[in-house]
């Protein structure tokens, strides 16, 4: 079981901010990697945020979502 930034369980959606500050070194961005992958095998989607998204362009950010979500749910 791993945690994410931001779920949609239903949708098998994920959202995860990433940063420099928080993939310090070759460890954590090795153990985020392998995380987003074995969630991927399972059948996840993972949106990537970085903090121009949040900043600058949030509802950019807002509609990239949505349309992840509007496909699982098409997707059923």
């Amino acid at each position: 079981m791993w945690r994410v930034d931001f779920a949609w369980p239903d949708m098998r959606l994920a959202a995860e901010y990433e940063s420099i500050e928080w993939h310090a070194g070759p460890a954590e961005m090795l153990r985020d990697k392998t995380r987003w992958a074995k969630l991927q095998e399972l059948g996840w989607t993972i949106v990537p945020i970085v903090v121009d998204d949040v900043r600058r362009e949030p509802g950019r950010l807002a509609a990239r979502i949505a349309r992840h979500l509007d496909r699982a749910r098409m997707a059923g």
